[in-house]
């Protein structure tokens, strides 16, 4: 099996980028195709594909590779160093030697003009770190680089990490301080977005009321989307939609909805490249033809909707999000305004951060070792920013589960034959480690369990299980 493919899945981002998938689409082009829906055999997701996969995978970590003196960072090693540090946040790889290798590479950030592979360095060692209770020799980069580093992007992934995993830590307030005082007269987005995030994460607000959020239409005449997550984003959340009209839409008599992941592969916040999908608003619009066969492992086999966030291009004029925070709040019901956490499209958009799908995916569900520390959301795989719907196949290749032809289905009857809207992606509190449900949702907003006059009756259909 070509290396080339694997790379390709490296990042979506670049992946989106260079191929027709990120051409902007017009209203005509919006509209859901019965072909969407129809699904096949997958040859790349039988037991012996997967094998070949996994074999292929763990050959990127022989120690050979992974020696900064045999294959010293330059940019003629960029492709093998990413293959690398990809090998080692899908294992989880936690050999002595390839965290004193992670450590060692941190420690040029000061230094080395091969920004990538930094980047990628930093994410695939918050994954290791955040993943390993004992892990010292991370932990005391991550310290001597707010300490000592000039560089805010390597300072706050460096402070997001310490806080994330150690909040109680007697020292955590000390950090930010900290990182205060040494970037006190520094201009970074992402620096300041980081220490709003650590001090939310240490004390949170109260959440404003999730009804008034849930009752308040964005635009008119547009569908809304509603994902509601836990703010541990490893626990499954959850999908429900309202039509052009402001009504639920309801399956058989209960509020539609639908389970997503929206975890970051590296334990990343949304601020970050390849982080969890940001809360906030996001502009719906098209969709992406289905996948390539040589991109259906990172995307799965169904078209996947189009997200944007505030400052992204491609997106419609008359679609765009404002660019101006002040106007971007007053999307919002009154009592959600200047409520930090529900920003994070905005800052995040401002930052950098954009090509943002809700999608299938091919991998297997062991692919990613990450997911067995998490069973209750086992089945959905983490992602690098998009949001994960389920999709699994048997060992012959064989569809079993998956949601998007529901979500692609029911988002185009509730906005009159279009894939067209708004989504708003909205944490709630970890009152308990469980996904919210839909009667608690259903019980919220005083739906009736049978649905009433107000609620759009829609029959949306999986593709069905193979016997």
């Amino acid at each position: 099996m070509s290396r080339l493919f694997f790379r390709l899945i490296f990042s979506i981002a670049l992946i989106l980028i260079r191929t027709p998938m990120a051409i902007a689409q017009t209203p005509s082009s919006w509209k859901l195709s019965p072909d969407d829906l129809d699904f096949q055999d997958q040859g790349q997701a039988t037991a012996i594909a997967r094998q070949e996969q996994k074999k292929e995978t763990f050959s990127w970590l022989n120690p050979q590779r992974y020696n900064l003196q045999i294959n010293p960072i330059n940019q003629s090693t960029e492709k093998t160093w990413k293959e690398i540090l990809w090998a080692i946040a899908l294992e989880e790889a936690k050999y002595p030697d390839i965290e004193d290798t992670l450590n060692k590479i941190l420690a040029l950030t000061e230094s080395h003009s091969q920004n990538i592979v930094l980047t990628r360095a930093f994410q695939s060692a918050t994954e290791i770190y955040l993943a390993n209770p004992n892990s010292i020799i991370l932990k005391d980069r991550f310290l001597e680089i707010i300490r000592h580093s000039n560089n805010p992007k390597w300072v706050a992934m460096a402070l997001e990490a310490l806080v994330t995993k150690e909040p109680r830590d007697p020292e955590t307030l000390d950090w930010i301080d900290t990182v205060r005082q040494r970037f006190a007269n520094t201009d970074s987005i992402l620096l300041h977005t980081t220490i709003e995030d650590v001090l939310f994460q240490l004390k949170p607000q109260t959440l404003p009321s999730l009804k008034d959020l849930l009752t308040w239409q964005i635009a008119p005449n547009h569908s809304q989307l509603y994902v509601l997550c836990r703010q541990d984003r490893t626990i499954l959340c959850l999908a429900i939609l309202k039509d052009r009209k402001g009504n639920f839409v309801s399956d058989h008599g209960q509020l539609w909805s639908v389970p997503l992941l929206t975890r970051s592969l590296h334990g990343l916040r949304s601020q970050f490249e390849h982080g969890q999908s940001p809360a906030g608003i996001y502009r719906i619009e098209g969709k992406m033809p289905r996948a390539e066969n040589r991109y259906f492992r990172a995307y799965g086999q169904f078209p996947l909707i189009k997200l944007y966030l505030p400052f992204e291009e491609g997106v419609s004029a008359n679609g765009k999000l404002p660019a101006n925070l002040s106007t971007y709040r007053s999307l919002f019901p009154p009592s959600w305004r200047g409520y930090f956490p529900i920003e994070q499209t905005f800052w995040a958009g401002k930052i950098g951060r954009g090509l943002i799908r809700i999608h299938g995916t091919g991998e297997g569900q062991d692919f990613f070792a990450s997911s067995s520390r998490f069973p209750a959301s086992y089945g959905w795989n983490p992602a690098i920013g998009c949001l994960s719907a389920l999709e699994q196949y048997d060992q012959f290749g064989r569809i079993q589960k998956a949601d998007m032809p529901k979500i692609l289905q029911a988002i185009s009857q509730a906005s009159q034959g279009i894939i067209e809207g708004y989504m708003v992606l909205v944490e709630v509190s970890n009152e308990t480690q469980k996904a919210l449900t839909v009667e608690e949702i259903q019980s919220l907003l005083e739906l009736p369990v049978n649905g009433d006059d107000k609620s759009q009756i829609i029959k949306v259909e999986p593709p069905p299980s193979v016997p």
